[in-house]
């Protein structure tokens, strides 16, 4: 490759770089209303000097999400920008990855294909400003398998050790960001029987994974007791009845368990219609075999297998939920596949399929990013549902509560929503009730907040006691917040 060309490659990179920056600021998601209000609350404890907190579930034990994420609250603040950073930051590097992924398997066109690609898939570009675990897990997961196989065209010297090494580290860090990460490991068992051969350097990536395992566990027994508390946490009871009690689509029934996952993957928005040119290529590459395609096809295959009829723990068989952001762990074979796919040298690829591809992927996932973002065609969010949620219990909920100056009983995500747009306010006192009747008739001089929309605690409240007088109501049943009704019990 000539200078030249190579600086048009180094541009057109940077080009597609500045392009997925541009998305995922201008499809700005910012925290949900879930699980990402959990890690808010553990990384604001953390840069705080009040890390666990009284209260916390098995959220906390993602300690390679919560440490980046305190730390950015730590120089910025707590606000939409610093709690998404750290993802945005690892969205970002992903395209970069992808490129030199793909030159080391192929070429630097097939690498450009691929950052473009990434660049605008609705799955990674919704989720960059998401303060969720997957895109961080899935940019280290990608990052240790490309560097085993970087391992892999090097001979046996020190260097070649090292990335072995740096291999299992990086897979420890996608574990310690998030669980499912755990999975990699199907690559490197597919890996090493498709090789049928065991190198001594292997147990390099091992250990890199061991180490980062044994930081992880002292890091949770300092603050917890429990070095396993991350496996015994996603292991309880509790959590184990959860899974069971919600039963996404039918996924604790059989046989419906087997019609329902692909359906509600593939008909996700997130995917756009990325699914349909990656099946194609998949199968193109099942049937034309290619050394570097099939560590993709090993790579991908597995986990993707796992994902739809594997179990979540490790005591009984608790089936995943189907849900598109858990196959970010498979987009950087799949991109890569599709990617290698669009540059084969047949003439009909190059020539009409690869043009028509790439422009129709970028129309339709910038549609279908829009549609995601703005929640405008499905579900209870919708018309940016979970800002205007945000938005209410910043500007209305809170100010009133504040006022009041006494505890406020409430559910769990009402409580959660609360602390994240008060910036974790203590002189806001903020109460978990038990939504026992019993309990709810015993309340003197405090204030109960009921939401139907966000929670159980209206499912549940069967009559108001006598003593609670309403002193507000904010919203009405139709809007996305929900109807949010103050009581006083005297």
């Amino acid at each position: 490759m000539n200078k030249l060309e190579k600086n048009r490659n180094i541009l057109l990179l940077t080009l597609i770089v500045i392009l997925g920056l541009f998305l995922r600021i201008f499809f700005f998601n910012g925290v949900g209303i879930s699980d990402s209000l959990e890690y808010s609350r553990y990384a604001h404890a953390m840069s705080t000097g009040n890390f666990p907190p009284k209260e916390y579930d098995h959220g906390i034990g993602r300690i390679g999400l919560i440490m980046p994420v305190s730390l950015s609250y730590y120089l910025f603040g707590v606000n939409e920008v610093s709690s998404v950073l750290f993802t945005l930051l690892t969205s970002i590097g992903e395209i970069i990855l992808i490129f030199f992924f793909a030159k080391l398997l192929f070429d630097e066109k097939t690498g450009l294909i691929a950052a473009f690609l990434l660049s605008i898939f609705p799955l990674d570009v919704v989720n960059s400003t998401r303060l969720l675990s997957d895109v961080p897990s899935a940019f280290f997961a990608s990052l240790s398998v490309f560097i085993f196989l970087k391992a892999e065209k090097i001979s046996g010297d020190l260097k070649c050790k090292s990335l072995y090494f740096l291999s299992g580290i990086f897979f420890g860090i996608a574990y310690m960001v998030r669980e499912m990460a755990i999975l990699i490991a199907l690559f490197f068992l597919s890996y090493f029987i498709y090789k049928r051969k065991i190198k001594m350097e292997y147990l390099l990536v091992g250990l890199g994974f061991l180490i980062m395992l044994f930081i992880e566990m002292s890091i949770l027994y300092h603050y917890t007791g429990d070095p396993l508390f991350k496996i015994h946490k996603l292991n309880s009871p509790e959590l184990l009845q959860l899974l069971k009690d919600l039963n996404y689509y039918g996924r604790n029934e059989f046989p419906k368990f087997f019609l329902t996952w692909p359906f509600v993957i593939f008909g996700d928005i997130q995917l756009g219609y990325f699914y349909l040119f990656i099946s194609l290529a998949t199968f193109y590459w099942l049937f034309h075999r290619k050394e570097e395609t099939n560590h993709l096809l090993i790579w991908f295959l597995p986990i993707m297998l796992y994902l739809y009829l594997g179990t979540q723990s490790i005591r009984t068989y608790a089936p995943f939920f189907a849900v598109a952001r858990y196959l970010t762990l498979v987009t950087f074979p799949t991109l890569l596949l599709l990617a290698a796919f669009l540059n084969e040298k047949e003439k009909i690829l190059k020539k009409f399929i690869l043009p028509f591809a790439l422009i129709f992927l970028f129309l339709t996932s910038i549609g279908a990013i829009y549609l995601e973002v703005n929640k405008s065609l499905y579900g209870t969010e919708k018309e940016y549902g979970i800002k205007n949620i945000k938005e209410i219990y910043k500007n209305k909920a809170y100010p009133l509560l504040k006022s009041f100056n006494k505890p406020v009983y409430t559910d769990e995500r009402s409580i959660n929503i609360l602390r994240y747009v008060s910036q974790f306010d203590k002189n806001l006192d903020l109460i978990d009730f038990d939504l026992n009747q019993g309990k709810l008739n015993s309340l003197k001089d405090a204030y109960i907040m009921v939401n139907n929309n966000q929670a159980v605690f209206g499912k549940h409240l069967i009559a108001i006691p006598g003593n609670w007088v309403k002193v507000n109501e904010i919203g009405d049943d139709t809007s996305s917040s929900g109807r949010i009704v103050i009581y006083y019990a005297r």
